[in-house]
């Protein structure tokens, strides 16, 4: 049992956090979000950086990506892009604090779908990249890719909206991209300009509390300064 810590008035924040730590409350184990520096887009590809030493300890497992479409914006620094990016970046962890229509990637064989989307199991920092079709012209390579102990990794990905009671997945191609109401990801009133629609993307650190009957447990989430650009037909 902890032993309890005297309280004083010069050091306030302190004492409180002293007194909190000393109440029995449990501290979930920490999970480090890939920094935000390193979360960069290419088009329509986007990389981060696994940090080793930031997650080294064996609660973590990997990361779960989350997506949302976005008219065209000549100016996204401004619009809703924007607005749903700066709420981002003040949410607590997991990805129930993310901003209204976001869905989670996940795996395009469902027999292999599973939490993580991305598995890491590597000692050394490493490169992750997701790549979305960047023209109108198949074949497309959509998937998340990387480099871990067990050699190169490639997890095809699609969309997965089920939350509205629609689809159950879709993929990233431009022809299962319409402008369709009807699929729960695709908001009303969704403008492109030509063929081309905006993406966010949100990254999280997944892992599970071992202390906790294996209770899944997530880092705060990042998204990405730029949208992607994605091609719709």
């Amino acid at each position: 049992m902890r032993q309890k810590t005297i309280i004083t008035a010069a050091l306030p924040v302190f004492a409180v956090f002293l007194a909190l730590s000393g109440c029995g409350i449990p501290q979930l184990p920490y999970l480090a979000p890939p920094e935000s520096e390193t979360l960069r887009v290419e088009l329509s590809t986007v990389r981060f950086l696994h940090n080793a030493q930031a997650n080294e300890n064996a609660n973590f497992h990997g990361y779960e990506i989350y997506y949302k479409f976005y008219s065209f914006d000549a100016s996204p620094e401004d619009g809703p892009f924007a607005s749903d990016r700066a709420q981002v970046q003040s949410a607590t962890a997991g990805p129930t604090f993310l901003p209204s229509g976001f869905y989670r990637i996940t795996e395009a064989d469902p027999a292999q779908s599973s939490l993580p989307l991305i598995p890491v199991d590597t000692a050394d920092s490493i490169e992750i990249t997701v790549s979305f079709p960047e023209s109108l012209v198949g074949p497309y390579a959509i998937a998340a890719t990387w480099e871990d102990a067990g050699g190169p990794q490639v997890v095809p990905i699609v969309r997965h909206p089920t939350s509205g009671g629609g689809i159950q997945s879709k993929t990233f191609e431009p022809g299962d991209i319409a402008l369709d109401p009807a699929d729960p990801d695709l908001a009303s009133g969704l403008e492109a300009s030509g063929n081309t629609l905006h993406m966010g993307i949100v990254v999280l650190a997944y892992g599970v509390n071992y202390d906790d009957n294996f209770a899944p447990i997530y880092s705060v989430p990042v998204m990405a300064i730029d949208p992607l650009l994605i091609i719709v037909q």
